[in-house]
């Protein structure tokens, strides 16, 4: 026997002795802590089936003198756990639940980390391996969801049992539980299946009650992982109409406010069946639906939607019952009831405004503030949680926080920041969080104006817009311009009409801006007479704030007549250029009769202070029947200086008032010398109307002067000697220079006709339906022409377009597809200067790339959505000016030959060229040709639905293109 020794104790005992304890090692240690031991270390869980659940229980046991706490996680999303934190105290053991469900075959290993607080045990690691075999049995559908079933019918899936072990087995399917309805046409004897084979196996539900049904259908077979238990599950109901949600709980909605739940009622049936009635009990009340017409037949397994509202009227609990009236063939009148219940009251938040608008503040200048009240307007205190910005960079801060919490009927002051760090327009969301149910969250749009130190000026152009003659019930548009001065940028704000209310703008415009040095920004403002105007007009103001003009506010008087007639002057108004005593200068003003029918004109007349002014009109009475155009030409040769101010007046006999046309000028004595001249388009289409004139003289000073519709111009005052004339309209040029003589207005020897740019800079994609390129060559227009279809987008995505082409042509059938890319590319070359011509069926390219320029018909989400329009002949309306003058008439005939797309209305900022009555959009007139200049110093947008086809080619049609593609 040998030596007696001492009773030994373990590390844990020694811990909970007192210090000093005889026979523990370190019995002078004074600590106090908490150690965790893991019983197994290591879980070794074998072979598992794929994608079943195995659990194992390991002990978790605190062996210290002192309480722990700890925290687990897993490296494996097939591994979970039962807890992962819990408290441990001194001696106590935990079980912990291991679940491991894996879903890929082959090797496991996964580990669970158990990080504690304890320095003696700070981190214990758990190994979890195991082998997955392979998925041996696949039964689908699993689960099986019959839904809803009519008692006394049936309804059958088939399922498809398919055996993936590698030897055959034989498999034995058993259906199990205690509720009726379900059944299975089971095999009389064990099913062998090969690897890869597959059987099928018809289950049934057919509910003798009414209730929710549960089945389940064992399917196992004597091999690893050949089992599966498909749970079956149905619900019997005792009529066919079945509607989801069977119960709508609407929680609770403020007084006075309402929200609208969606009930989606199916009939489930195999027979049509009968909706006689829909009543919602009681029938006064907050709860109201809006069904169909009815009775109503309801095929089988259609469906059918309705809308449910709850707008309470006071602070109580309310609940009803909708129930359906049902005729069906079998069983007669059955019913479907859906429960209904709401709570009236609770928080309610309210805001003083929802635009909360800043004005303008000085950029890097002291900030604007602005009070927003929060007020709870419930009948349950309101928990505000939170006040946030969106769009955090945009200059806007909060200067104050919201209280948490407000009474019914309290009150709070949120106040605001704005210091802008830029120029212009800015804007910000601030959102409201609360506990109010129907809005959780309200939403205020914050908006201010970055504006420039120290003073602007600005003027409007025209000064003073006529309209002239306009048909009641039609409508003409034209644009006030803002510009500011080149010295400094200029804020503008609240731009507005006031007087007659047949005008108005076109779209809504923006509160506030600002320009730059010399920029400009135009409002379309739209005279829409419902009633004849007396002689003077209707009569209205436009109004604009420029608080750092020295005028404050800029306005221009806004004047049109209307009448029920089709005569349309042009221009409304003629200001003659500044004129030397004795020298001459011719304007023409244009009438057509557009209408239906013919006027005659009695007698056209001066009135005013109109010395040296002369008319030319035509023999009258004269008769101008619809569609035609006639001209009356004014000259002036001023013999005196002095103002020119009169009214040239024109009477037919369908006009209750006479049409008077403004002639303005001013005559002066001087020795300057000046130069005139006569611009025109290429081809022989006639003046170049609106071309920009610079000349440059001797001494290198500019003037700028505008082709009026005679095509002619008239310089100010240039230096003596050799000037240099540039004519410029879109992108088409001309230039020439000629000696001025002092005191004389020297006179261009030929006319000066404008030219394309260079041919490799103008690019045609050819088309499928359209044939541009033949109008451009027969106005001498070169071009490169590009494949279509395949290439168009190819030459869109070129990053470099605007450094190789000016004009762009892409014909019908060119290109119909959406493609972000090209839209955008296709954007920044009109926003880098160059322009776009599209017909027809390439409109997606328009339609993606300036969705702002127009509305198309359709869904513009849907690929040839807008493809609605169908072969027609019809009258085309000419509205541009240029159109107008370039053709001598209103109206053009027009013969399409296939389907074309349909444009609804033209975009705020674009201008309708044109047109003309399409069956798609029934009655009424549609834009037909559209122009449009995103910005001021952009290229222009064009597209028509019109045609230079071979089978439909009119040369009324051809010059009409020609002068479009003029315009760009």
């Amino acid at each position: 026997m040998g030596p007696v020794r001492g009773p030994r104790c373990s590390w844990a005992a020694c811990l909970a002795l007192a210090a000093g304890a005889a026979g523990c090692p370190g019995a002078d240690v004074k600590s106090v802590a908490g150690a965790l031991e893991l019983q197994p270390g290591v879980v070794d869980l074998g072979v598992l089936p794929l994608g079943q659940a195995t659990t194992r229980t390991v002990a978790l046991t605190n062996v210290g003198n002192a309480g722990l706490r700890w925290r687990a996680a897993t490296s494996d999303d097939a591994l979970s756990l039962s807890t992962t934190a819990a408290t441990l105290g001194s001696g106590e053991t935990r079980p912990l639940a291991l679940t491991v469900q894996p879903m890929v075959a082959g090797p496991l290993v996964a580990t669970v980390t158990i990080d504690t607080d304890s320095a003696a045990t700070p981190q214990r690691i758990l190994v979890v391996t195991a082998s997955v075999a392979p998925e041996a049995l696949q039964v689908t559908p699993d689960p099986v969801a019959f839904g809803s079933v009519r008692v006394g019918h049936t309804r059958t899936t088939v399922l498809r049992i398919t055996s993936h072990n590698p030897e055959p087995v034989a498999f034995t399917a058993t259906l199990e539980g205690s509720t009726p309805g379900f059944s299975a046409l089971l095999p009389t004897r064990a099913l062998t299946l090969a690897s890869g084979a597959s059987a099928e196996l018809p289950v049934t539900f057919a509910p003798d009650a009414p209730g929710a049904a549960r089945a389940r259908l064992l399917v196992e077979g004597a091999c690893l992982g050949c089992q599966r238990i498909v749970q079956l599950s149905g619900e019997g109901v005792p009529a066919s109409l079945v509607c989801t949600p069977g119960a709508l709980a609407f929680g609770a909605v403020n007084v006075g406010s309402a929200v609208s739940r969606r009930l989606s009622c199916s009939n489930i049936s195999s027979e049509a069946i009968v909706l006689q009635s829909a009543v919602v009990d009681p029938e006064v009340g907050p709860f109201f639906a809006d069904p169909p017409v009815l009775p109503l037949t309801l095929a089988a397994g259609a469906e059918l939607g309705l809308s449910v509202t709850f707008q309470p009227q006071d602070a109580v609990q309310r609940s009803a019952q909708l129930t359906w009236e049902v005729l069906e063939g079998d069983v007669g009148l059955t019913q479907t009831s859906v429960a209904l219940s709401g709570q009236g009251g609770g928080p309610d938040v309210r805001v003083s405004t929802t635009l909360l608008y800043f004005g303008g503040a000085v950029v890097g200048g002291a900030p604007q503030l602005r009070s927003l009240t929060v007020l709870n307007a419930g009948t349950a205190p309101l928990t505000l949680t939170g006040a946030q910005l969106a769009l955090q960079d945009a200059g806007f801060a909060l200067g104050s926080t919201l209280p948490a919490r407000l009474e019914p009927g309290a009150q709070a002051e949120l106040h605001l920041l704005f210091t802008p760090a830029a120029l212009g327009d800015t804007q910000a969301l601030l959102h409201i969080l609360s506990d109010d149910a129907d809005q959780p969250r309200l939403d205020v749009v914050l908006e201010g104006v970055g504006l420039p130190a120290g003073h602007c000026t600005a003027r409007l152009s025209p000064e003073a817009a006529s309209f002239g003659l306009v048909r009641v019930g039609s409508q003409l548009s034209a644009d006030v311009t803002l510009q500011a001065g080149t010295d400094a940028a200029c804020a503008w704000f609240d731009p507005r009409l006031a007087g007659d209310p047949s005008f108005s703008f076109e779209a809504a415009p923006p509160r506030s801006g600002v320009l730059g040095p010399g920029q400009t920004r135009s409002f379309r403002i739209r005279y829409a007479p419902t009633a004849p105007s007396s002689e003077d007009g209707h009569q209205a103001v436009f109004r604009v704030d420029v608080p750092h003009d020295a005028l404050g506010a800029l306005e221009a008087p806004l004047q049109g007549v209307a009448a029920e007639s089709d005569l349309v002057v042009f221009p409304s108004a003629v200001a003659f250029d500044t004129r030397p005593v004795g020298s001459s200068q011719e304007r023409t003003v244009h009438v057509h009769n557009t209408g239906e029918q013919p006027h005659t004109l009695a007698d056209v007349s001066v009135l005013g202070a109109a010395a040296g002014l002369q008319v030319l009109a035509p023999p009258l009475p004269f008769n101008l029947r619809p569609g035609e155009a006639t001209q009356v030409r004014l000259r002036w040769t001023p013999t005196e200086p002095g103002t020119l101010q009169a009214q040239v007046t024109l009477r037919s006999n369908l006009l209750p008032a006479a049409v008077r046309v403004p002639v303005t000028g001013q005559a002066v004595t001087t020795d300057c010398a000046r130069v005139t001249g006569e611009i025109c388009l290429p081809a022989g289409l006639g003046p170049a109307m609106g071309a920009e004139v610079t000349v440059v003289g001797a001494d290198g000073q500019r003037t700028t002067s505008r082709v009026d519709e005679g095509g002619r111009f008239l310089s100010a005052c240039l230096a003596p000697g050799l000037a240099r004339v540039s004519v410029r309209r879109g992108h088409y040029t001309a230039e020439t220079a000629l000696t001025v003589s002092a005191g004389r207005t020297s006179a261009l020897p030929v006319a000066t006709c404008l030219a394309p740019p260079e041919p490799s800079r103008v690019a045609v994609v050819l088309g499928a339906f359209d044939h541009v390129e033949d109008v451009l060559a027969s106005v001498g227009i070169n071009h490169v022409s590009v494949p279509g279809v395949t290439n168009t987008a190819q030459v869109l995505l070129d990053p470099d377009l605007a450094d190789r082409v000016d004009l762009l042509f892409i014909n019908c059938g060119a290109h119909d597809a959406r493609d972000p890319e090209v839209a955008e590319n296709l954007r920044r070359f009109v926003f880098a200067g160059g322009s776009v011509y599209v017909s027809d069926l390439a409109y997606d390219l328009v339609e993606a790339a300036f969705p702002e320029a127009l509305a198309l018909a359709g869904d513009d989400a849907t690929q040839d959505a807008a493809e609605v329009g169908r072969v027609l002949e019809f009258s085309a309306q000419l509205l541009a000016p240029e159109l107008l003058l370039g053709l001598s008439q209103g109206r053009l005939p027009v013969a399409l030959d296939g389907d074309y797309a349909v444009v609804e209305a033209a975009g705020p900022g674009a201008e309708v060229l044109a047109v003309g009555p399409t069956t798609g959009l029934g009655q009424g007139l549609a834009p037909v040709v559209i122009r449009y200049r995103p910005g001021a110093t952009t290229g222009a947008v064009l597209y028509t639905t019109l045609h230079d086809s071979a089978a439909v080619a009119d040369p009324l049609v051809r010059r009409m293109l020609a002068l479009l593609a003029l315009s760009l």
